[in-house]
């Protein structure tokens, strides 16, 4: 991953063609231009985009990022918390609690792909709280038996 400041599309596809996984759009001035962000369509890199609040993840969103940073919460104090709470209409026991997450506090499923019991492990290691299985899983002879037995052995193994 590369950093690229908003609205310099050519450090983008300078970043694009020498072949970064990720390009960053960051705000690093104080004069960075907050409307005109880099026109992410254009590209065949995904974009990481910061953000302060929901609608503007969701323009990023829309302008193709496909990883938001959003880190506010992370640097207020319970004063702030409160104000921020007041000012998107919520409570602040979901504001603080979110704060103390890290993340959103809904059950965070993973699906797709997950085919083995490492799959299952490493979707729980990463913070997921439930992991949809797929039907490979169950294939072949008394699937329940092998998967009783290989969870037992990779829990065993991770702990």
């Amino acid at each position: 991953m590369a950093k690229a400041r908003v609205w310099h599309f050519i450090e983008a596809q300078i970043l694009e063609v020498i072949g970064v996984e990720y390009i960053d759009e960051i705000k690093v001035l104080a004069c960075s231009d907050e409307e005109n962000y880099i026109n992410k369509h254009k590209f065949r890199v995904p974009f990481v985009s910061g953000c302060r609040e929901l609608g503007e993840a969701l323009s990023r969103v829309r302008e193709r990022a496909v990883l938001i940073r959003i880190q506010v919460l992370n640097y207020m104090d319970d004063d702030e918390l409160f104000a921020f709470a007041k000012r998107i209409s919520t409570s602040y026991d979901l504001v603080a609690q979110t704060k103390q997450m890290g993340r959103l506090p809904v059950v965070l499923f993973a699906a797709g792909g997950i085919a083995t019991l490492a799959d299952v492990a490493l979707m729980m290691q990463l913070g997921y709280d439930g992991v949809f299985l797929g039907s490979e899983v169950f294939e072949g002879s008394d699937p329940f038996k092998r998967t009783c037995s290989s969870y037992s052995s990779c829990c065993d193994a991770l702990q």
